[in-house]
């Protein structure tokens, strides 16, 4: 007799949001880190981003300090409005960037310790 695992953790979406390359392959790298986690897009804007997704409950939008600072705060909001079951993340620098203010649901600090990181991708 066999027995079907059941997966109690069911594969997280993951699209990230940032324009600068290195910083992209770093955010991929942490992904990479947890196997329930799953890269799907890759974009260097939000247009591009918000063009390649559809809403998704299951979905972690990762979004880059410098594509905030390149297209203003009001991108949070856009990603927001069109995808409003994803959960949307603001990466950066502790302190620097507080997720509240940017109308995100959570922050993950560049500078943090991987638990931390991933907690943050998670909620």
């Amino acid at each position: 007799m066999s027995v079907t695992a059941v997966d109690h953790h069911p594969v997280l979406r993951v699209a990230i949001c940032e324009r600068r390359q290195f910083d992209r392959a770093a955010l991929r790298a942490l992904c990479s880190q947890d196997p329930q986690l799953q890269v799907i897009v890759e974009a260097s804007d939000g247009g591009e981003l918000l063009a390649r997704l559809s809403d998704d409950r299951r979905l972690v939008v990762l979004v880059g300090r410098s594509t905030i600072r390149q297209e203003g705060a009001g991108l949070v909001e856009r990603i927001r409005a069109a995808l409003p079951r994803a959960r949307i993340v603001v990466v950066g620098i502790s302190g620097e960037l507080p997720a509240a203010d940017a109308g995100a649901d959570g922050f993950l600090p560049r500078d943090g310790d991987l638990a931390d990181q991933l907690a943050a991708v998670y909620g």
